[in-house]
């Protein structure tokens, strides 16, 4: 469920989030459709997305996130046939997608704690390795390890608040009609 915006869960700024739903709408149509998407395939599908110690936060939801599309337009298809319909559909040019998911997960990366935003910056959106973050920040690897583990957790669950987010403040604005879509 949404919750009210706190200290620790600042109220997404309305500028990536009203990026997202655009890229969103360009995509599936209406704004109530795109609420129904959020609410009824991608939050489902990253709240049952699992997720290796290893696996990158942008990596993890890129692969949720496209599966999420793919079962919304219902299309079984192979992974590299995926991989061009998503890029296909409504896209601009393929850095437009993976721009506007970078900027979802910079945001909500930006909400976590300094040194755990530090270190996922440096290693999973700067592709540092554990040893060169571990210099930068003065720790060993295996600190730079448990802050990288530990914060990829908290991004994942602050990265599904903020889809929740997203989906609350449009579902009042719909005023009812996402259940219609669904």
């Amino acid at each position: 469920m949404p919750t009210t915006p706190t200290a620790s869960h600042p109220a997404p700024p309305a500028t990536v989030r009203d990026r997202f739903r655009a890229f969103l709408a360009a995509r599936i149509g209406s704004d109530a459709k795109v609420t129904a998407f959020l609410a009824h395939r991608l939050l489902p599908t990253l709240y049952s997305a699992t997720a290796s110690d290893d696996a990158l936060v942008e990596q993890w939801f890129e692969h949720a996130f496209q599966d999420a599309f793919m079962d919304h337009i219902g299309s079984p298809l192979t992974p590299a046939e995926r991989a061009r319909v998503w890029l296909a559909v409504g896209s601009s040019s393929p850095t437009e997608e993976a721009n506007t998911l970078h900027a979802c997960v910079a945001h909500v990366i930006g909400t976590l704690p300094l040194p755990t935003a530090t270190v996922l910056r440096l290693v999973d959106l700067e592709g540092a390795s554990l040893w060169t973050a571990g210099s930068a920040l003065n720790l060993s690897a295996n600190a730079v390890w448990i802050r990288l583990r530990n914060g990829r957790a908290d991004c994942r669950a602050r990265l599904i608040q903020f889809l929740q987010d997203c989906t609350a403040e449009s579902a009042l604005a719909d005023d009812g009609q996402i259940a219609a879509i669904a």
